[in-house]
């Protein structure tokens, strides 16, 4: 039977074939021959020595089930901590030939439901082929994402709840679905992969737990069964308390104290993971997020990594408890339910006929009533009622109108001594409450309070126009006090009698006070008028 040998190979037995039937020929030809044959072991030797480059080194991130984020939008941070794979986007159906072109398949929050044939490509992909697969998803599970991904996680175990994990205690996030986990780890060869180290002195199992504080924002828990193992819980402080965030499958336990076991394993990987948000470029460089990436990617990668024996066998996780909804069952409240008494056999014992009868016994003590009550016996006549009113008055069952009432005046905003006070206490207001920059304001309210604006028009209501009417009105009854008669008095006389009102005016602006002054402006011509009243009738 012939035994298949490589292309190589085939080169070197014809080499070897030339060199002996070329023994007739001189040296030279031989060296010649003997030098070529060296040259091609030799080039043999390093093809086969240089690694190829192929699946190993690239991550399959797919976008086909309109996924939560893309690598553009939201995992900018995720494709860079893993600059050293080569991520190729995925937009189309799932295929066997897609997958093999990868290392890792990762799907972050798939929104839509993968189809039969790519569920079984998958499966083909980790069990035949030694592939990968990370899944992730978000708060309310698939049900929330409208997915199937627990048609294929099932297989392995894992199945993703529709639920959301909250801190029960404010620290750091405001958030409560930001939900920091400082006690979350449940392995402990996590701890020896990120390159924890602990204190031989302390708990092993509490500095294991604690050895990865991270955040687990708007995530949702998990089941995991047997062959899946969990790696991350919820801690003692989050609700739902000690559950599952994430879980992998196909990650064999280590028989022995160390964590590692090199040995090569022949089936894939999948891991589960409730949170979408945990490796988002706003929470990756949160606490210790990067780190709980990197740990994964190395288990997803590397068959030399392995899960503790006792750890992933007896999990410190608690059961999946169902809590009653409370409000719904408070809107719809039923009677109370009590244990009834045995039922006899005979069913006609249950009815008793003495509660209600009606028979004639009672008849003859009706009748010996009659004479007892000295009553004749005959039968009822039939009275016909006799109504003063066919009906009785209608009255309207309505009530009166209620109409609204203007609202109290706003006393706290009336001012009462703007109206009660006299004119003296105005004016001392006014002028203890303005200075010598307030002039034209002084002016005008002045005149407002002596009553000076209601005689000037609506334009002359200026400070100027207040002073020039109040100095005519000053000027005009000096006037009339000094000549009675103007017309009988010659130009020098009116000139020097103008110039004395003058000289008065000022004299009277000097040492008189503002309030005397509009006061005397305003009353000067009616003493004017008495004065000259008073020496008519003397006259007379």
């Amino acid at each position: 039977m012939p035994v298949p040998t490589s292309k190589s190979g085939l080169i070197k037995e014809d080499l070897e074939t030339n060199v002996g039937s070329s023994r007739s020929k001189n040296r030279r030809e031989n060296r010649n021959v003997e030098s070529n044959i060296q040259h091609d072991r030799l080039d043999l030797r390093d093809a086969q020595e240089q690694p190829k480059m192929d699946s190993n080194v690239n991550i399959l991130f797919n976008q086909s089930k309109e996924e939560l984020f893309s690598l553009a939008s939201g995992y900018k941070k995720f494709q860079r901590e893993l600059k050293s794979w080569k991520i190729i986007t995925n937009r189309d159906e799932i295929t066997i030939e897609k997958l093999l072109q990868a290392r890792i398949f990762v799907s972050v929050g798939p929104q839509k439901k993968f189809q039969l044939s790519e569920i079984d490509a998958l499966k083909q992909y980790t069990s035949v082929h030694n592939g990968s697969v990370l899944i992730m998803l978000s708060e309310g599970g698939e049900a929330k994402l409208n997915t199937n991904v627990n048609f294929l996680l099932e297989e392995y175990g894992i199945n993703v709840n529709n639920d959301c994990i909250i801190r029960t205690t404010l620290y750091k996030y405001f958030n409560p679905k930001e939900a920091l986990i400082p006690d979350g780890v449940l392995n402990r060869a996590l701890s020896e992969v990120a390159g924890k180290n602990f204190d031989l002195a302390g708990d092993k199992n509490e500095q294991a737990s604690q050895s990865l504080q991270f955040v687990y924002p708007f995530g949702s828990t998990l089941n995991v069964q047997k062959p899946a193992a969990p790696l991350l819980s919820s801690g003692s402080i989050c609700f739902p308390i000690k559950r599952p965030l994430c879980a992998i499958y196909g990650c064999s336990s280590s028989t022995g104290s160390n964590s590692f076991a090199f040995k090569k394993t022949s089936q894939g990987r999948v891991c589960a993971l409730g949170s979408s948000h945990i490796f988002h470029d706003s929470y990756i460089d949160k606490e210790e997020n990067r780190k709980l990436l990197q740990v994964l990617i190395k288990y997803l990668t590397d068959d030399t990594c392995f899960l503790d024996q006792i750890d992933s066998e007896d999990p410190d996780v608690n059961e999946y408890n169902n809590i009653a909804n409370i409000i719904n069952i408070s809107e719809r409240v039923k009677t109370c339910l009590q244990d009834s008494e045995e039922i006899p056999r005979d069913l006609t014992n249950l009815f008793d006929d003495q509660l209600f009868s009606l028979d004639m016994k009672n008849l003859p003590k009706v009748i010996t009533g009659f004479a007892d009550l000295k009553i004749k016996h005959e039968p009822l006549p039939l009275i016909s009622p006799q109504f003063e009113t066919p009906l009785p008055p209608l009255k309207p069952a309505i009530y009166a109108p209620r109409f609204y009432e203007p609202d109290a005046p706003l006393l706290e905003l009336f001012d009462l001594d703007e109206h009660f006070s006299s004119e003296n206490a105005r004016m001392a207001q006014l002028t203890n409450k303005c200075t010598d920059e307030d002039l034209e304001f002084y002016v005008r309210e002045c005149a407002e309070i002596l009553g000076v604006t209601r005689h000037l028009q609506q334009k002359e209501r200026d400070a100027k126009g207040i002073l020039a009417y109040i100095a005519s009105r000053v000027l005009d009854g000096i006037i009339r006090y000094h000549c009675p008669n103007p017309g009988q008095l010659d130009q020098r006389e009116a000139k020097t009698n103008f110039n004395d009102s003058l000289s008065k005016i000022a004299l009277l602006a000097t040492i008189s006070s503002p309030t005397e002054s509009f006061r005397f402006g305003m009353r000067y011509p009616m003493m004017l008028n008495i004065h000259q009243q008073s020496t008519a009738s003397r006259t007379d």
